[in-house]
């Protein structure tokens, strides 16, 4: 089984916080209108990043994680 790929959540989408070159930060916009930032690999599959989220979202209090959905728009 390969290491995770995607972060736990950051505060801010700063260049200085990418400590290896090749990674990349993703934004999840919560419908509370939160942004949470992450830190990825290029080959991180979004299901490492639903994961990530439902994490913080239940360390927040969350309940039902399984309920929540992650919906991707690549321009």
């Amino acid at each position: 089984m390969r290491n995770c790929s995607v972060s736990a959540p950051v505060q801010c989408c700063n260049a200085a916080e990418l400590s290896a070159p090749g990674l990349r930060f993703v934004a999840v916009h919560l419908l509370t209108k939160q942004v949470l930032y992450f830190i990825v690999e290029p080959k991180a599959r979004t299901k490492e990043l639903l994961q990530r989220t439902c994490q913080h979202l239940s360390s927040q209090g969350m309940l039902g994680a399984d309920l929540f959905g992650l919906a991707t728009d690549l321009d």
